[in-house]
């Protein structure tokens, strides 16, 4: 073993260590099945006694039982006890594992299926109700794979590129028998399709190196059945393991992609082969015999195992040939475009999808046209590559959408996309459903459906149900809010000396014009690209304003009841920065950074929604400040719940006592209407998002209930409008009466007396249907007033007459004076 750096030996000059499932001595190694460091038969280098755990044997050799208790490994053994209350032993049918019985939250740890010739060690979780979990076997893999990929790393150390490609057939040919379907009863274990995977690579560039020398002899064809047999549907559960942790499929595509390209170029010949997952079709094609090129043909289709029943076909205008051929002429003197065109079996299953509702039903089909310097298409934007679909006709009640492949989403890991494709028509005949596609580039293709449904997908009944709850509920919301703003706004100047009445009409502002802008994009909007983008901007601005307006909620509170003599309590202006000036900068950085983003859109590149897309993490523009302002909110109105309990067995009646009730009654109302406000939008996001019609009835009603809720607590529940309500029909009562009286304030009749204010009131009588006289004289009335501070800013005033005893009540603001109501004492 010391001799040797080829699995389960990695040695180095000195010392020699055994990789799992293998222990030993630094200089030979033995088989631990289980994992514990035991191994199943000890070392002949072992003299007697020795303690070292690789010089004793296991007690149980298949149980991992690191401290090799008996007991335990008996306890193990008894695997058809019906007492037991974890997971009970199980034979895994895809990897042949033999779980063994496992208590509730833990794992158990069995050797990599493949017997002696596999390494690694696999795992299986047992959850808390004692079911098992999904096997991990990302870490499994086979003793062959590895010593081919050694091979390869040696040749790529310290050998010429003519001499590597003429070993490397050699190489591709061990690779093609180790990955044949037949040559184990389990799939292609993980780490050996990522070592595949590794090796494909490895030639494909040694290939194109050679490529650029002209050494073209050597086109290593072996690789078209190598990725014909990592491609075989039994190892659909290797590549979704491998999906787990690495780009595993992805890469696949990418490795045939390019040696399709490499074929096209290296060969003058046409080059058609097929197998049963995949056909391989290159060409050249001169500007003597341009025509469109479809692909697949009926020579293309020989040897291979794909019917007519589920096909995909491609059309290359012929126009887009010439402009290649132009291109290459011009830069390389190349009198002809290579054309390279792959159709896949089962990879649409092995790549993942962005949505779990969401699955790639179709084949997947690629083609290219090589050029000499990458450009973007003019020609493709007049006559657009078209493709055809063949589905199953249980299909037929599902969305359909054409998507290709984007290498460079999702953080490089890649995901299925829409730009530049559309779904042109979908027909049904003999059984089958046909979906036509048309892109405006060349890539790999397929056809996306919706197995869950979704909102798109929801019977037309409960969309057009949902479409007038919807409608009713922004109008009520609507509603509500002019009624609150109207109030607010009627109490004039009165705004701005009681600064939190000022904060809530901002926020009623805020959210009344995002309402409106909603209602009337929902209809005009997404006609146009830009519209769209400018609704999608107005309403991220108007709702974060809300939010920000919400915070300004929260400062108000944090200063009333903790910063008691702050005087920014009084500046409406610094929340008038707040709350319209947060939004601002987050905005902007949207559309600097992804203006495209500004719209949602379906998998056939149609707007469904003037909002933010989830793609390349726009919507955190949104998100991220709204989380931002509930978070520091929550400080706030945690700081005031302590200020309140605080201050508890303080509070008496005085002018702090007061504002102490007024700031509890306004903590409660925004600890209603900031998680109402939140929860409406985790709901809205997850709805434009998801296409979900559960979370758009929640949305709905949520969002119906906002201006609701505002209208009650800043109207309903609010003691000052009943005043004002009492004040007018009182009024609205005496205007009844066939005689009345007014008194008229002069602000220059105003005297000061000791501590207490001398009003001069000229009061004037007037005839009344008792026959008094018209022309009576005015008499003179002085009233003195003694000022109480009411809870929320007004000032009564006791008005009592030297002449006659009356009690007049009235509200005296900025030194002027309003009469509610006289009656005599």
């Amino acid at each position: 073993c010391n001799s040797t750096s080829l699995p389960p030996c990695y040695c180095d000059l000195s010392t020699c260590q055994c990789q799992d499932p293998y222990v030993g001595d630094g200089f030979s190694c033995t088989i631990d099945t289980d994992g514990d460091g035991y191994p199943d038969v000890v070392l002949d280098s072992c003299s007697p006694g020795n303690q070292n755990k690789f010089c004793q044997k296991d007690n149980c050799p298949t149980i991992y039982n690191p401290e090799q208790d008996i007991n335990a490994c008996v306890s193990n053994l008894s695997r058809t006890d019906q007492t037991f209350k974890g997971c009970p032993f199980s034979s895994d049918p895809t990897w042949s594992v033999m779980w063994a019985n496992t208590q509730p939250g833990t794992s158990d740890i069995e050797r990599c299926p493949g017997g002696l010739e596999s390494f690694g060690m696999a795992i299986r979780f047992c959850n808390k109700d004692g079911t098992w979990e999904t096997p991990d076997v990302t870490r499994c893999g086979s003793l062959q794979f590895q010593i081919i990929l050694q091979q390869t790393q040696r040749l790529l150390g310290g050998t010429s590129l003519t001499e590597l490609l003429m070993q490397g057939d050699a190489i591709v040919q061990e690779l093609m028998v180790a990955t044949l379907p037949n040559a184990s009863s389990i799939p292609t274990l993980p780490l050996d399709l990522n070592t595949t995977n590794t090796v494909v690579t490895y030639m494909i560039q040694a290939l194109l190196d050679g490529l650029q020398s002209n050494i073209t002899q050597f086109p290593l064809l072996s690789l078209v059945d190598v990725f014909d047999n990592i491609l075989d549907a039994k190892n659909l559960h290797g590549w979704l393991q491998l999906q787990t942790v690495d780009s595993g499929s992805q890469s696949c595509l990418y490795n045939v992609e390019q040696y399709a390209a490499y074929l096209s170029q290296a060969s003058e010949s046409p080059i058609a082969i097929g197998r049963s997952n995949i056909v391989l079709s290159v060409r050249k094609v001169s500007k003597d015999n341009v025509t469109d090129v479809t692909f697949p043909n009926d020579e293309d289709l020989e040897n291979s195992s794909f019917t007519s029943t589920r096909l995909a076909k491609i059309v290359i205008p012929k126009e887009l040939i010439l402009e290649r051929l132009a291109m290459n002429a011009n830069s390389n003197k190349r009198s002809s475009a290579p054309i390279a065109n792959v159709l896949f079996k089962n990879i649409n299953n092995f790549l993942p999808t962005n949505s779990p509702q969401m699955r790639a039903s179709s084949l997947v089909i690629s083609s290219q046209v090589y050029a000499s310097a990458w450009i973007s298409s003019i020609t493709l934007q007049q006559h657009p590559v078209t493709l055809n679909f063949t589905l199953s006709e249980a299909e037929e009640s599902r969305i359909q959408s054409c998507v290709f492949w984007n290498f460079t989403s999702v953080l490089q890991n890649g995901s299925w996309s829409n730009i530049g494709v559309s779904t042109a028509r979908i027909s049904k005949a003999n059984a089958t459903l046909s979906v036509g596609c048309a892109s405006t580039h060349l890539t790999s293709f397929a056809v996306l459906v919706d197995v869950a449904g979704g909102l798109q997908g929801a019977p037309p009944r409960e969309l057009a149900a949902l479409n007038v709850v919807s409608y009713i509920g922004c109008a009520v919301s609507i509603a509500s809010l002019i009624v609150t703003v109207i109030f607010f706004l009627y109490q004039g100047r009165k705004l701005f000396s009681s600064v939190h009445q000022f904060v809530h009409l901002n926020l009623c502002i805020s959210l009344l014009l995002a309402y409106v802008v909603f209602v009337i994009g929902i209809e005009i909007g997404h006609q146009t690209i830009g519209g769209c983008a400018l609704v999608a901007a107005l309403l991220q601005y108007l709702f974060l304003a809300s939010f920000s307006w919400m915070l300004c909620e929260g400062i108000m509170l944090y200063l009333m009841l903790v910063l008691v003599f702050s005087t920014l309590s009084k500046k409406w202006w610094a929340f008038l920065i707040i709350g319209y000036g947060f939004p601002i900068p987050f905005v902007v950085i949207g559309i600097a950074s992804r203006h495209e983003q500004y719209g949602v859109r379906d998998l056939n590149g149609t707007l469904q929604f003037c909002w933010l897309s989830t793609t390349y993490g726009t919507i955190w523009t949104f998100v991220a400040p709204m989380l931002a302002t509930i978070l520091i909110n929550c400080v706030f109105f945690a700081l005031a719940l302590h200020a309140i309990a605080k201050s508890r067995s303080k509070q008496t009646k005085s002018t702090t006592g007061k504002t102490r009730k007024l700031a509890i009654s306004l903590l409660k109302s925004s600890l209603v209407l900031l998680p109402l406000l939140g929860l409406t939008w985790v709901f809205g996001l997850l709805t434009i998002n998801k296409y979900s019609t559960a979370l758009a009835w929640i949305f709905t009603i949520l969002n119906s209930s906002q201006g609701v809720a505002i209208f009650f607590f800043h109207v309903v529940r609010n003691e000052k409008v009943w005043s004002r309500i009492e004040l007018l029909f009182n009024q609205l009562k005496k205007a009844n009466i066939n005689s009345t009286g007014s008194y008229e304030v002069s602000h220059a009749d105003m005297k000061k007396k000791g501590s207490k204010s001398v009003l001069s009131i000229k009061m004037s009588s007037y005839a009344s249907s008792s026959g008094m006289d018209s022309g009576s004289s005015e008499a003179p009335l002085e009233v003195e007033t003694k000022q109480l501070q009411s809870d929320v800013g007004f000032t009564n005033a006791i008005f009592v007459s030297h002449d006659e005893q009356k009690e007049i009540e009235s509200n005296v603001i900025g030194g002027s004076l309003d009469v509610f109501k006289t009656e005599s004492v």
